[in-house]
């Protein structure tokens, strides 16, 4: 970086002139770094967050250009996309070129149905697709971890149950009512003693 200065001669050294130029070292921040994973509904932010008065940035997402004079921009992709800045500095019109790509992960996909029972009796909640799962409210349930609980609750009750995926992290969750149907009230109303009443004749 400075002022640097060239002679320049004819070959017999009769004729001479020289060229003088300016060098100016690249000092423009790097600001997106490794490439980012999210879960499905997420978003996330990119960039430095370090803004610079003299500097422009102009953020493009795969064909769609967008021209956001921030150094870091928040992102809600539904699928992988790649992102790439272009940083200018307006006083030594010297560039940076960058580009990243966030990993969009899928949420597991939960599975379950609702269940009704009676007074007194338990029902089993299996759910699928996730890896690990946890259970809310533990009211009525003989534990609150795993894919398969039983519940018991005294009235309807609805549970939510999340699961996680571990191999991304993601998590969804999902609710199942479980109907608590009162059991029949039997009754029995027998009727009071009735007696035959007359003469009973002789023959």
């Amino acid at each position: 970086q400075g002022d640097w200065s060239s002679d320049v001669c004819s070959s017999d050294l009769s004729c001479r002139d020289t060229i003088s130029t300016t060098v100016i070292k690249d000092t423009l921040i790097y600001p997106l770094a490794n490439d980012k994973n999210i879960c499905a509904d997420s978003n996330v932010v990119i960039g430095s967050g370090l803004f610079v008065n003299n500097y422009t940035y102009q953020w493009s997402n795969n064909t769609n250009v967008t021209v956001l004079n921030q150094p870091s921009v928040t992102v809600q992709p539904m699928v992988n996309s790649n992102y790439s800045v272009i940083i200018t500095d307006t006083i030594s019109k010297c560039k940076f070129y960058d580009t990243l790509k966030v990993i969009v992960n899928p949420s597991p996909l939960l599975n379950i149905n609702s269940q009704s029972i009676c007074t007194g009796q338990s029902a089993t909640l299996s759910v699928s697709g996730g890896d690990s799962y946890s259970w809310s409210p533990a009211t009525g349930l003989n534990t609150n971890t795993g894919n398969t609980v039983s519940a018991n609750p005294t009235v309807t009750t609805n549970y939510t149950v999340v699961g996680t995926s571990l191999s991304s992290g993601c998590k969804s969750d999902t609710t199942i009512t479980v109907t608590v149907n009162p059991k029949p009230n039997a009754s029995f109303t027998i009727p009071p003693s009735q007696c035959l009443t007359g003469k009973i004749g002789r023959a």
